[in-house]
């Protein structure tokens, strides 16, 4: 199973993908937080349509996992993740083929 991490290192990837917006080591704190932020996730998610095809699920077995599903085809998803905002971080990544 591929692991996610929450942090700066993501948050970073995320808003470049998301919105080609690249933070240096000065500007760091300036990045939001899309790893935790649930919001700021939202933002990301519908800066690149990710909704378009894709719908968040939690699973009921298994305490704190969510991942996204593909809408057409529930056999795709993304790598499980322990919050919602890093299920949508990882969705996201995987659409824009980072």
């Amino acid at each position: 199973m591929i692991e996610i991490k929450a942090g700066p290192e993501l948050d970073q990837a995320i808003a470049a993908v998301a919105f080609n917006t690249y933070y240096d080591r000065r500007r760091v704190d300036d990045c939001p937080r899309y790893s935790t932020d649930l919001t700021a996730a939202f933002s990301a998610a519908e800066k690149v349509g990710l909704f378009e095809d894709y719908q968040l699920r939690k699973y009921r077995a298994v305490e704190r996992r969510w991942d996204m599903i593909q809408k057409d085809n529930d056999w795709h998803t993304t790598p499980q993740a322990p919050t919602p905002a890093l299920a949508i971080c990882a969705a996201i990544l995987i659409l824009k083929g980072e």
